[in-house]
């Protein structure tokens, strides 16, 4: 079902040398009809509730489901960092405990 009335989003994809996330506002799961549950443990939370869907697994089911929400892809911005600091947050396990 598209949705001509969203806007154009674009979503950060944050890498290191040794991994990728995609930084998603945590209004964005609901929004596409997930919740915590639907990703596995080894995406991260910050203080804020900001999710970074680890690239092999989460980020696709989230990708997958905003396109099957909206009926377009969204626009994705690359970032490197030398060392990412969302290796320092929480993972989903943790703050799920």
């Amino acid at each position: 079902m598209s949705n001509p009335l969203l806007p154009n989003v674009t979503f950060t994809f944050l890498s290191d040398p040794g991994h990728s996330w995609l930084i998603v506002a945590p209004q964005w799961i609901e929004t596409v009809g997930l919740n915590l549950g639907s990703f596995s443990p080894f995406s991260y939370v910050g203080d804020d509730g900001t999710l970074t869907l680890e690239e092999d697994s989460d980020a696709p089911v989230f990708l997958k489901a905003y396109e099957g929400n909206f009926g377009k892809t969204c626009k994705i911005n690359d970032v490197f960092e030398p060392r990412a600091q969302v290796r320092d947050w929480q993972t989903l396990q943790q703050a799920a405990a």
